[in-house]
């Protein structure tokens, strides 16, 4: 077993975000110094309830950031691969400009599991700041509630969430019905990227070619396209991010307080980097 399998079974901190750990460390105390002001103000029972609601939530987001880092173990393993298969002669294919190796599943599927977990825990957020204003929570996720905002008469707390959403409007988007990244990938076609292909007269150039999912519409509205991404990490980086400053900056409003934002590594190679 390699030492990052190990340290994820013995440590958390591999799969905490460093960039959203001073929010979760510190809103249980904000609720807990603001509980009067805050049940007042919302529609919820009693603090505990909030409390519970917004730790599902980090535990979701945190699912996220898993597998974000798995798919980097994933890559680096692939990577590997390719540079021993490089340095391969094969008789015939000495002029070639590639080798294509067999595809790498595992990067496949730590991306469909992250697309998941995020769609997941930005539904959870929506169901928090949606009970808190008293919205029908049966019936709302992130793209809907963004439409409400934009489309009727926001008033008061509603503005701030206004504000904040469209400011990402385009991200959320992504992840609306047929044209998302998250429902092309896991309904309707697996992510082609993994492939090995091995530039054998130039061993030095990119090993792996990645291809995110990025589906649009035609004239038919069936057609779909792959649209390439040279790095699927920072890819994925961004779809986290994006996701975790929605998530940082609506629990700032929903609790008026300000939260710090962190770097952008686990809590564990933070701890590294300190030392």
């Amino acid at each position: 077993m390699q030492k990052d399998q190990i340290d994820m079974y013995v440590s958390r901190r591999i799969y905490w975000p460093a960039y959203t750990w001073p929010t979760q460390t510190n809103y249980s105390n904000i609720i807990d110094n603001k509980e009067s002001e805050i049940l007042d103000k919302y529609k919820w029972k009693n603090k505990e309830e909030l409390k519970k609601q917004i730790s599902d939530l980090f535990d979701k987001l945190n699912a996220t950031f898993y597998h974000l880092q798995q798919l980097k173990s994933a890559e680096k393993k692939a990577i590997k691969i390719g540079s021993e298969l490089v340095k391969i002669a094969i008789p015939g294919f000495e002029k070639a400009i590639g080798v294509v190796g067999s595809p790498y599943e595992p990067i496949q599927y730590e991306y469909e599991a992250l697309l998941i977990s995020a769609k997941t825990t930005l539904d959870l957020l929506v169901f928090i700041v949606g009970k808190s204003l008293g919205k029908n929570t049966k019936r709302i996720n992130l793209v809907s509630f963004y439409h409400e905002l934009n489309q009727g008469n926001s008033t008061g707390i509603e503005i701030k969430f206004k504000t904040v959403l469209n400011k990402f409007s385009d991200f959320i988007k992504t992840f609306s019905r047929d044209i998302s990244w998250r429902n092309y990938a896991v309904h309707k076609g697996s992510l082609s990227t993994g492939t090995i292909n091995i530039p054998v007269n130039n061993p030095k150039a990119s090993i792996l070619k990645f291809k995110a999912l990025n589906p649009y519409e035609d004239d038919s509205k069936q057609a779909r396209k792959l649209h390439e991404v040279e790095n699927l990490d920072n890819f994925c980086e961004d779809i986290f991010y994006s996701m975790s400053d929605i998530v940082i900056e609506s629990l700032e409003i929903l609790l008026d307080s300000s939260f710090e934002k962190g770097v952008k590594m686990s809590v564990q190679e933070k701890m590294i980097n300190s030392n």
